[in-house]
C-alpha cells in the first residue's frame, strides 16, 4: 500500500473563452482557478498555469461559483482517483491531507490566505450522517433490486467576501473598488431607513440587513425601510456578486448601527447628565448605570436630536450615520458534500437518491435565507452534474438555447436535501460571517461524479465526462472491458 500524502500537484488549463472578452471571463479560470485549486489540502508544491484562447463559441461569463467550481472539481476528482489507485479509502485520504485546524491562517501557496476552519470536523459530520460505514452494505442491496449505489465525496474551500480593495487590484487585476456601505438614519418617529450599497435580487438582504439593525439598535423590524439599487437616489453601491452581501455589506450595516449608538449614548449621558462611560445601551433603551427603570428610548433620543433645543457642544443635529468598510482579506468558506446515488442497471438512469451538506459559513445571520442560498447551490450543481450541457455545431452556433433542449433537473429529480454546518468565525469582519451565495456549488459536481464513478467502480469505470447521462453511463456499463470478461 502507497502512503496517501500529496505532496505536489501540476495543472495546466486550457480555458475557452468564446468569441469575445467578457466582464471577468479570463478572471475565472486565471485567478478563481488557478489560485483555488488546492482545495481544503495542504498540498506543499502546487504549480498551476493557463492559456486563455478565444473561439467561435459564446463568450464565457461568470456564473455561480465562477472558477472554483472548475477548481474544487478537479482537486476532488483528482483525490478519488489517487485513492482508488493506492487502495486507499477516499474519505481517509481526504482527511491526511486536509489543512489542520492549528495551521491558520494557512498559506496555500498560490496566492490565498485561508482565515480559518476545521476541514476534518465537517468531513466527519458528514461521514456520520450518511452513516458512511455502512455503504457497502448498502450497496448489496440495492443489487438485489437491478440498482447500483455509490457514493461520492466533496470537499471545498472557496473564496469569498469580495472584497479587499488593495488584494483585488494588485493580485486580481481588478479595476474598480469592493467596498461595502451604508446609510442609517433615524426618524424622529423611532422608524429607520438603511440605504446599502447591497443590490439584493433573491438573497434575502433586506431581511438579514433589517435584522442586524433590530438586534443592535432594539426597534421592530417592522419600522426598518430598506432603500438600495437605485443608483441616482441611494448611497454609491458595489452590489451584489462573489458571495460578498452579509459579510462585507452587512458587516457595514452593522458598523452604522454602531456609529448611530455611540451618537445615542453621547446624547442619553447629555440628558441624563453624567459621564458616558455611565450609560448602559440595552436594545433601544438608554439608561444610567444601577437606575435602569429611568431610561430614554431610541425614539426620544432621536426627537431630541431632531428638535436639537439642547445638545452637547460640538453635536450636529440629527441621528444618522454612513459608514464604508473594506475588509482587510477576504474569507473562506468551505464544507464537505456527500452524495448517494442509484444507477439503474438497464437504463444508466442515475438518481441522486441522499445528498448531505456540511458547510461552515461562519456566523450565520438568517439560518433560513443561508439553508435557501444551500438548496439553490446544490440544486444548481446536480443539474450541473447530471443534465445541462451547452452544444454547438460545427459553425459555433449553439444548438441547446431553450429549455426544451438545455435540461436542467426539475424539483422531482432531486432527494430531501440534508443540511448541517459547522461554525468557525472569519477574524475578517465584525459579524465573523464568511460568504454563502456561490460557495457550496464548488462541492456538488464532484460529489455527484464520484459517487457514480464509485457505483462502477467494479466493473473499471474510473471517470466520466459531465453531464453524466444516462446514454454515457449505459454505453460505459457496456463498454468496459471488465464487464465484457464477465
Amino acid at each position: 500500500m502507497r502512503l496517501p500524502w500529496i505532496t505536489a500537484l501540476h495543472c495546466t488549463n486550457y480555458a475557452n473563452l468564446g468569441a469575445y472578452p467578457a466582464t471577468n471571463g479570463p478572471g475565472a479560470p486565471a485567478i478563481l482557478t488557478g489560485c483555488s485549486i488546492t482545495g481544503v489540502y495542504a498540498i506543499e508544491h502546487p504549480f498551476y498555469e493557463v492559456y486563455c484562447t478565444f473561439t467561435n463559441l459564446v463568450p464565457n461569463g461568470p456564473a455561480r461559483g465562477a472558477g472554483r467550481a472548475e477548481a474544487i472539481f478537479l482537486i476532488e476528482r483528482m483525490v478519488d482517483l489517487f485513492a482508488q489507485r493506492i487502495g486507499i479509502d477516499p474519505a481517509e485520504v481526504r482527511r491526511k491531507n486536509m489543512v489542520a485546524a492549528d495551521r491558520f491562517p494557512y498559506k496555500n501557496g498560490l496566492g490565498w490566505t485561508y482565515d480559518s476552519g476545521n476541514y476534518e470536523v465537517a468531513l466527519d459530520k458528514a461521514l456520520a450522517t450518511i452513516d458512511y460505514n455502512n455503504v457497502a452494505q448498502r450497496k448489496a442491496e440495492a443489487r438485489t433490486r437491478g440498482k447500483r449505489l455509490g457514493v461520492g465525496i466533496g470537499s471545498y474551500v472557496a473564496i469569498a467576501g469580495v472584497g479587499p480593495c488593495p488584494l483585488m487590484a494588485r493580485d486580481i487585476g481588478l479595476n474598480g473598488s469592493t467596498w461595502g456601505s451604508a446609510h442609517i438614519r433615524v426618524h424622529p418617529t423611532g422608524d429607520i431607513t438603511l440605504i446599502t450599497g447591497a443590490q439584493p435580487h433573491g438573497q434575502g438582504q433586506v431581511t438579514s440587513f433589517s435584522q442586524i439593525i433590530a438586534e443592535e439598535l432594539g426597534v421592530d423590524l417592522e419600522q426598518i425601510e430598506v432603500l438600495h439599487s437605485d443608483t441616482k437616489g441611494t448611497i454609491y453601491a458595489q452590489g451584489s456578486y462573489g458571495s460578498r452581501s452579509f459579510s462585507v455589506e452587512g458587516a457595514t450595516v452593522y458598523k452604522a448601527t454602531q456609529k448611530i449608538d455611540e451618537k445615542a449614548r453621547q446624547m442619553a449621558a447629555h440628558i441624563f447628565k453624567v459621564a458616558e462611560s455611565e450609560v448602559v445601551a440595552d436594545r433601544g433603551k438608554f439608561y444610567v448605570k444601577g437606575a435602569p427603570e429611568q431610561f430614554k428610548t431610541l425614539k426620544e433620543i432621536a426627537l431630541a436630536l431632531w428638535y436639537a433645543w439642547d445638545l452637547p457642544a460640538g453635536m450636529e443635529p440629527g441621528l444618522e450615520a454612513i459608514a464604508y468598510f473594506d475588509p482587510p482579506d477576504f474569507n473562506y468558506p468551505f464544507g464537505t458534500h456527500i452524495a448517494l446515488v442509484e444507477i439503474d442497471e438497464q437504463t444508466g438512469q442515475v438518481e441522486v437518491v441522499r445528498y448531505v451538506a456540511v458547510d461552515d459559513f461562519g456566523n450565520v445571520g438568517n439560518p433560513m435565507i443561508v439553508d435557501g442560498q444551500t438548496h439553490g447551490n446544490i440544486h444548481f450543481g446536480i443539474s450541473q452534474a447530471l443534465f445541462e450541457e451547452a452544444v454547438y455545431d460545427r459553425d459555433g452556433r449553439i444548438l441547446t438555447d431553450e429549455f426544451t433542449t438545455y435540461a436542467i433537473a426539475k424539483a422531482s429529480q432531486l432527494p430531501e436535501f440534508e443540511l448541517d454546518r459547522t461554525v468557525t468565525p472569519t477574524p475578517h469582519n465584525p459579524l465573523g460571517a464568511k460568504g454563502a451565495g456561490d460557495v457550496s456549488i464548488t462541492a456538488v459536481p464532484p460529489a455527484i461524479v464520484n459517487a457514480v464513478c464509485n457505483a462502477l467502480s467494479d466493473l473499471g469505470v474510473t471517470h466520466i465526462d459531465m453531464p453524466v447521462t444516462p446514454e454515457k453511463v449505459w454505453r460505459v456499463m457496456r463498454e468496459t472491458p471488465r464487464n465484457n470478461d464477465s
